[in-house]
């Protein structure tokens, strides 16, 4: 009587996340496949497992004897290898199976073809024969198919890309007369500025005015207006500042300062403050300064990313 070789042969891996973290004491989902020449040739070969991690993620099942897909593992002629096992996994124990990558089997699976090479027994050992010399070596073996890809990461927060504050401050002094009758540009608080996309713009502008008028009698009304692109802006963008001069003092002092909120398209814009005289009668008034702190005029321009 001769022994018969078992039709199977044992497999153990260890199955893991993503993360390549174990995943212990999990119902897995297993499918080994068989291709005959390389690791994307024919499938001589196919079958599903369903076994359970152990503690450290270690999981063991016998080639052979599982639930089988495609032929039989009987029927598999060792001896027109080479033979390349697949594996194919499921970390939820179902049959959506991912593959896990190929590799070429070796010799274990050669003792089944010893069972029907052909010898029916074996022999008696024969001499141990001389070295031989040393054979040339053998062609590259075919490159192994490619892992499987990991999860893609959380995308990450956006940046604040496109931010930034910009501020400028008048010049020289604008010398503002009854005959100022159309807006004129207070030297120095204009800005071109280029926004990018999805940003909201907040344009703050402050300065001081002084009457010039020297007797209780007179008084200056200056307008101001904040432009964006050569437009006057007509919701909150302009204010009237009105000096009247006293019997104790003349020459006074008065102040501006607004902003506005722009929703602006994604291109370059120029901001720009300017006065035009208030009313008939107003002495000149001296709009902004480089030398006077208390006049120089400012132009804020501050865009935000949304």
């Amino acid at each position: 009587m001769f022994a018969q070789a078992p039709q199977g042969v044992n497999y153990q891996g260890v199955a893991r996340d993503n993360l390549g973290n174990p995943l212990t004491n999990q119902a897995l989902g297993l499918q080994l496949t068989i291709h005959q020449g390389s690791s994307t040739g024919t499938v001589v070969y196919k079958e599903n497992h369903f076994p359970t991690s152990n503690q450290f993620g270690l999981y063991s099942v016998q080639m052979g004897m599982g639930t089988p897909i495609t032929a039989t593992f009987s029927a598999i002629n060792w001896a027109l290898g080479p033979f390349y096992l697949e594996i194919g996994m499921d970390i939820t124990g179902g049959t959506n199976f991912v593959s896990a990558g190929s590799s070429q089997l070796l010799s274990v699976p050669y003792a089944l073809y010893a069972q029907t090479s052909g010898s029916s027994s074996g022999g008696p050992t024969g001499p141990t024969g001389a070295t031989g010399p040393s054979g040339a070596n053998g062609a590259t073996g075919p490159t192994g198919s490619a892992g499987s890809i990991g999860a893609t990461g959380p995308t990450g927060i956006s940046g604040t890309t496109g931010q930034a504050v910009t501020e400028v401050y008048g010049t020289s002094q604008l010398v503002v007369s009854s005959s100022t009758t159309t807006y004129t540009l207070i030297p120095g608080l204009t800005q071109t500025i280029t926004i990018p996309a999805n940003c909201k713009v907040i344009v703050n502008t402050s300065g001081g005015i002084q009457s010039t008028g020297a007797t209780s009698a007179t008084f200056s009304v200056v307008d101001i207006g904040l432009f964006c692109d050569g437009v006057v802006s007509t919701t909150g963008g302009q204010r009237r500042i009105a000096i009247a001069n006293t019997s104790a003092l003349a020459q006074l002092i008065s102040n501006w300062s607004f902003q506005q909120t722009y929703n602006l398209s994604a291109s370059t814009h120029t901001f720009e403050v300017k006065a035009i005289s208030g009313a008939v009668g107003s002495s000149n008034a001296n709009v902004s300064s480089a030398a006077a702190p208390q006049l120089q005029g400012v132009l804020t321009v501050t865009i935000i990313k949304l």
